[in-house]
Order: C-alpha cells, then structure tokens, then sequence
C-alpha cells in the first residue's frame, strides 16, 4: 500500500511481476520512481518499554485512529507476554504511517512514540502484593548484613521521605533506608 501511494500506483513487487508476466505494462512505467513523491511514509517499529502478560491494548486502538495509520502488523494477542524491546525480533509489531502532510505524519508519529514512552501500549495483568513488613519469606535470596547504612554491596533500596514527626529529625525530612527491594518499588501519596 505504501509504495502505491508514494509512486503513481504501482510497487516493486508488482513490477517484477510485470516484467516476467507482462513485459508490454513493465514497458509504461518510468526507469525511475517519479518525484518528489504523492505523500509521505513511515514503517514504524513498536518499542516496548514495559513486559508482562497483556490484558488490553488501548495503543493499539488509539494507533488506528491516527490520521497518517495505513496498517499495524503484530503478533501480540490478550493473553500473550510482551517483552522489553531489545531488538528487532522483540518488537511488539510495525506500523505504517502515510500521510500527504509531512507535519501531520510527524505529528502522528510523535504520538506514537509517545504512547511508548507512558508505557500506554498495553494494559498487563497486575500482580497483588501485600505492602505488609516484609518477612524473611518475601525475600528469594539471602541480603548481606553491613555496618555501614549506604553500603554500596546492598541492592538498590528504597528511601523514604516523609512529614511525620516520628520520623523526621528537627524539623527536617531524614531519609530512611528500607528493606524493600527497589525492583518492586511502589509511590504511595497520602493526602
């Protein structure tokens, strides 16, 4: 679709078909495309900057109202896992954008790669976890004790911030190390 529309009509494909099929109709079209070209064209490939087991696909539906979407082709399905894209082979699919308006196809593709960015490509299904004291059941390893509370040998740990008296020192925010690991880090705001 995309070659048609940036070319009078015809495509590669269809030229070496003509060329073998029909050498009369291979005859007519130009030696070269004609320029500049009908509109402007993009293959995007999806960037997944999230992972988990796909419930919803909000992205995708908001992709097919773009004005410059032509296609998407993907594999991904409710009920599938999506990866973090690392590389061609763990992109979640390609879409094509066409639009005779250069700005409208970037303004379109800058909301795509923003809808990336939010993680807005997909809805995953959540995992409820207690935010109870943690026990020594909820760590999988064993944690290195230290002397030194900002050992740089401990994972990554969260800091707390916070207004209560109990747990500020004159007056002044202290932070606070936790015991939870910041891979399962969560923002709590209370009002």
């Amino acid at each position: 679709h995309l070659a048609r529309a940036l070319t009078d009509g015809y495509s590669q494909v269809e030229a070496s078909v003509d060329a073998l099929l029909d050498p009369a109709a291979f005859e007519l079209l130009p030696d070269a495309p004609l320029g500049p070209f009908n509109a402007h064209g993009l293959q995007v490939h999806l960037v997944s900057h999230s992972a988990g087991e796909v419930t919803s696909m909000p992205g995708f539906q908001v992709m097919k109202h773009l004005p410059s979407f032509v296609s998407l082709s993907t594999d991904v399905t409710v009920g599938s896992t999506v990866e973090y894209t690392t590389s061609l082979s763990t992109s979640p699919g390609v879409c094509v954008l066409m639009n005779k308006d250069e700005s409208k196809l970037n303004k379109d593709l800058g909301l795509l790669r923003y809808l990336e960015e939010i993680n807005a490509l997909f809805d995953y299904k959540t995992k409820v976890e207690s935010l109870a004291r943690p026990t020594a059941a909820s760590y999988s390893k064993q944690q290195k004790r230290s002397s030194r509370v900002d050992d740089m040998e401990k994972p990554s740990l969260v800091r707390i911030y916070s207004n209560d008296p109990k747990l500020t020192r004159q007056g002044m925010l202290m932070k606070r190390m936790t015991t939870i690991d910041a891979s399962k880090e969560v923002v709590v705001v209370v009002d």
